[in-house]
């Protein structure tokens, strides 16, 4: 038989640990409830927990565009408003039409974000519906910012970041955010808003992947003459 001081001791103990494990079961059971009412969102909870290192906190991707944004200012500020208007940067194109070029394609992101977020139908692009490919959309593009300033087309192109930033700090600090990351070190991140993905850093990695060997080539062409 056990002693009385065991008896007393496993009874304190039971006394202790049954309130401890009711509310362990009470919490569990409201996180349940609340998962429930809210899946996605304790969907990316429960992914970011445990894929921390594929995750990016909503702040973290707001600094990063911010980083980026000077980054491409000071790009901006190299090259100088007098070259803006020079061709040949890339085929014909100057400066301020490859501004005006990555710019053109950010209304489109933004819209479909909004949208998501008010769980409304995807909304029609900037562009004439009958334009699908990419090539056609990029002539509209051009066609309509060519006799624009060159400080028109950058307070736009600031605008617009401006737009995209407000829009994602409108979404709620859970959202899950997917880093992915190349075999050349590049980063892309991704946005979820319920089923679908938005590539929030489209402007920069558009600028990165396909513009900016060309631009720094024909800037360190003009730079030397």
């Amino acid at each position: 038989m056990p002693l009385e001081g065991d008896w007393q001791r496993a009874e304190l103990a039971r006394s202790v640990t049954l309130p401890i494990l009711r509310w362990l079961n009470n919490q569990l059971q409201r996180t349940v409830l609340r998962a429930a009412a809210e899946p996605e969102r304790w969907a990316a909870i429960i992914y970011c927990t445990f894929l921390k290192e594929l995750c990016m906190k909503k702040s973290e991707l707001l600094n990063w565009l911010q980083e980026e944004y000077q980054q491409w200012e000071a790009f901006l500020d190299q090259i100088g408003p007098a070259r803006m208007d020079q061709p040949g940067v890339n085929g014909h194109w100057s400066m301020k039409d490859i501004v005006a070029h990555l710019t053109g394609w950010q209304p489109r992101l933004i819209a479909r974000l909004q949208a998501a977020q008010r769980g409304e139908p995807e909304p029609p692009p900037p562009w004439p519906a009958h334009l699908q490919i990419e090539d056609e959309i990029n002539a509209w593009i051009y066609e309509s910012h060519r006799g624009r300033s060159v400080r028109e087309v950058l307070d736009e192109s600031h605008q617009v970041f401006q737009q995209l930033l407000a829009v994602i700090e409108g979404l709620p600090d859970e959202v899950r955010i997917d880093t992915i990351r190349t075999s050349s070190g590049r980063e892309y991140h991704l946005v979820w808003v319920d089923d679908k993905r938005f590539p929030a850093g489209e402007f920069f990695d558009h600028f990165h992947d396909d513009h900016e060997p060309d631009i720094r080539a024909w800037l360190a062409r003009v730079e030397k003459q």
